[in-house]
């Protein structure tokens, strides 16, 4: 009765000391690689930033075609977000300027631009109902939230029903790790992806060869700058000219005043439209 409770005692007092023994016996399963999911999100900081974006064009004659254009985004403290994007003016028409606050806490997407100079404001579904597939009023707008179970499942009978037979594509794809780099007092991690479409995929009689850079801060969660370069769409580059961290112009987030404003809702949609 002595020894029994003794040895009661001791694995109330030392359980750990079993675990080296089981663990020596039966190896421990690898962590999933979805694990990494599991991390709590960065914290989204606050900043301003513009870039410039040039696209060359190389014609078969040599003639080059090259358009320019400027874009900014900003997000401030509390998670609403601002961006805008200038085109120049191509074949007679004007240069226009649009523009694209989304606002959290009112739960709406604010739009408008330079030429019609009419916002457009969208009152998204409540947060508890943001699931599935929902369209503007006016059909312009579409949002794609987490789909429920449900909702999956019927999605992808739907696919099924609709879907062709794939085609059986040889591309060749490689990505490599550029490392780090820094750019605008940003630290950013560039990756290279390679496409090689072999000689016959699509009629060419030599293989295509398409390349992409992508360099982006994981501390502010921002593209600082991008290159792609592939034979028949010719050079796209996109890169920050400034950034200010920090919390943006209050300004930023609001509608200009004068402009007419239209208000529209939202309605679930299929998911398969």
């Amino acid at each position: 009765m002595r020894n029994s409770v003794l040895y009661l005692m001791a694995s109330l007092i030392f359980p750990v000391a079993v675990a080296p023994v089981v663990a020596a016996q039966i190896p421990p399963k690898p962590a999933p690689r979805t694990a990494i999911s599991l991390r709590t999100p960065a914290p989204m900081l606050p900043f301003y930033s513009e870039s410039k974006s040039t696209h060359v064009q190389v014609l078969a004659n040599g003639v080059n075609i090259t358009t320019e254009s400027t874009s900014g985004q900003a997000r401030d403290g509390q998670g609403r977000y601002y961006d805008f994007n200038s085109q120049p003016s191509v074949g007679g028409q004007p240069a226009i300027t649009n523009f694209h606050i989304s606002d959290k806490i009112a739960g709406t997407e604010i739009r408008w631009d330079s030429r019609k100079k009419k916002v457009t404001v969208v009152q998204l579904p409540p947060e508890e109902q943001r699931h599935g597939c929902w369209q503007s009023d006016s059909g312009r707008l579409n949002w794609s939230y987490p789909l429920t179970p449900e909702q999956r499942a019927a999605k992808k009978a739907s696919e099924m029903l609709q879907a062709p037979v794939p085609h059986q594509s040889s591309i060749e794809t490689k990505k490599e790790n550029l490392g780090t780099d820094t750019f605008q007092g940003l630290l950013i991690r560039g990756f290279r992806v390679t496409r090689t479409t072999p000689t016959g995929e699509v009629g060419n009689d030599q293989p295509l060869v398409s390349t992409s850079e992508s360099w982006t801060s994981d501390e502010y969660r921002l593209e600082a700058r991008y290159i792609s370069d592939a034979p028949r769409e010719g050079r796209f580059t996109r890169e920050l000219t400034s950034f200010v961290p920090g919390e943006p112009d209050p300004a930023l987030f609001q509608p200009p005043q004068g402009f007419p404003i239209v208000a529209e809702q939202t309605h679930e949609v299929p998911c398969n439209q």
